[in-house]
């Protein structure tokens, strides 16, 4: 079976639930690497982090799971999240940051960020990535996640599905 190596370019917050003081990581992109390496995938994560103690949160549980992710951006700036609460077992979500740092710098993917992810068969983000701008250019070099193929200009293999329920983080390599 052939070894997939994907990379999560985008997303990576924290949902701080502030009704038990506690903060958890996640974000669509960096989700996508931990499931994968959960899998047994190689997976790197591309992103954008602020230089607060979300951010230095964030990478050490990223180097706690194996991600690489040494092509990472730091700014200076809040790390993006959001404050969540439970009600009758939902979450309900009271507010965040907007992405922090993420939403207000420009990706600007260098020749040498280019090279590097296309050693990877596949590509994954969230349209909380801030990235719009380039699927473009990212799609000429490699294969973009399915819930995302369709930003880029490519036929959206789930489109027969449209009157099934699907959820937004659901990925599938075909």
């Amino acid at each position: 079976m052939e070894q997939y190596k994907v990379i999560g370019i985008g997303d990576n917050v924290v949902d701080k639930y502030v009704h038990q003081g506690m903060m958890y990581p996640g974000g669509n992109a960096l989700n996508f690497c931990a499931y994968a390496r959960m899998c047994g995938m190689e997976a790197s994560y591309l992103g954008k982090f602020g230089n607060d103690y979300i951010a230095q949160y964030i990478q050490k549980v990223i180097d706690d799971l194996e991600i690489e992710h040494s092509h990472c951006r730091i700014f200076e700036g809040e790390n993006g999240y959001a404050r969540v609460t439970l009600e009758d077992g939902d979450r309900v979500f009271l507010g965040s940051n907007k992405g922090g740092i993420a939403k207000e710098k420009a990706w600007d993917f260098t020749e040498n960020d280019l090279n590097y992810i296309k050693n990877f068969s596949v590509i994954h983000t969230s349209l909380n990535s801030y990235i719009e701008q380039d699927l473009a250019t990212l799609k000429k070099r490699m294969c973009l996640s399915p819930m995302i193929s369709r930003y880029a200009g490519m036929m959206n293999i789930w489109n027969k599905y449209a009157g099934m329920r699907t959820f937004h983080s659901f990925h599938a390599v075909i």
